[in-house]
């Protein structure tokens, strides 16, 4: 079974779709530069972490990955 995540698209992508938006509206939701370079660079270093733990651990970490039950 996969979980709602998996179904969005997994944890690095809704991350990546909200530092996107942040970065979009900036200026209308009144975002300080600082504060979207610090949304950009956090949601970076996550999707980095994240896609290294998913590589070396062969899937096993990513939420879009099928989960296998045991019996």
């Amino acid at each position: 079974m996969v979980s709602i995540l998996g179904k969005l698209g997994g944890r690095k992508f809704i991350v990546a779709v909200f530092a996107a938006i942040a970065v979009g509206l900036h200026s209308w939701l009144g975002i300080s530069e600082e504060v979207v370079y610090t949304i950009g660079g956090i949601a970076a270093s996550y999707i980095l972490g994240q896609g290294v733990a998913d590589g070396l651990s062969g899937g096993r970490t990513s939420s879009t990955a099928p989960v296998i039950e045991e019996k």
